[in-house]
């Protein structure tokens, strides 16, 4: 994005090619297992969960190598000491604190988001947590800095990954829907199963209330 070449530039404008080193880090967030309510437990039930994540995880692994790819490419090109770091997480911000503490990085340059105020209320501002518990100093890259460095290739490969993750989602949006429909029929016959041994119950019940009348009455008139 535009908020991480601004970083990229305002890191490479700090930085020492002799004697300094540059890590180049992202993190893919866990994708969350789709559940469908189980009417007898009251509790959820996961689907599909290996199919569900693989080729979700596959996607995300390959567009944040291809990120990483492209800045190292950019830091190459400078003769810049470049490592690379990918994790994997639910939380970027303490991803990023991680590999701050591990690799003793004296400077963490970041490209703020642009999100929406329900969604950083709700999921939290990974800048703001870096700022907070970072151990090292933290530079918000929050407008353009320095020439932005466009290389087609690598646009139109990240759009076609995301082009080709958008359609994946809607497979698996339209596996899901399936099962779910294959599981309100599942239960719905459940139901009816359920309904139609509890009636058999009371039907053999009642027939035995009116067997012990019957014996009772035979009784009483001998």
């Amino acid at each position: 994005s535009e908020y991480s070449q601004w970083a990229f530039n305002m890191a490479i404008s700090m930085i020492k090619p002799k004697t300094d080193h540059l890590y180049l880090i992202t993190v893919a967030e866990h994708v969350q297992v789709p559940v469908v309510a189980n009417p007898f437990s009251g509790g959820v039930l996961p689907v599909s969960t290996a199919a569900y994540l693989q080729p979700h995880r596959e996607a995300q692994e390959k567009r944040c190598k291809l990120i990483l790819k492209k800045y190292h490419d950019q830091a190459q090109k400078l003769g810049l000491n470049t490592h690379l770091l990918m994790g994997w997480g639910t939380h970027v911000g303490e991803s990023i604190c991680s590999a701050v503490d591990e690799k003793k990085i004296n400077h963490v340059v970041l490209g703020r988001r642009s999100i929406g105020a329900i969604k950083r209320f709700f999921v939290g501002s990974t800048t703001k947590y870096v700022l907070e518990h970072g151990n090292c100093n933290i530079f918000v890259a929050k407008q353009q800095f320095g020439p932005v460095e466009v290389h087609e290739s690598n646009i139109e490969e990240i759009k076609r990954q995301e082009e080709e993750e958008r359609l994946r989602r809607i497979q698996e949006e339209e596996k899901l829907k399936l099962a779910e429909q294959v599981d309100r029929k599942i239960t719905l016959e459940e139901v009816k199963r359920k309904e139609e041994e509890e009636r058999a119950r009371r039907i053999r019940e009642e027939h035995l209330d009116e067997d012990r009348k019957v014996a009772v009455q035979v009784f009483d008139w001998q």
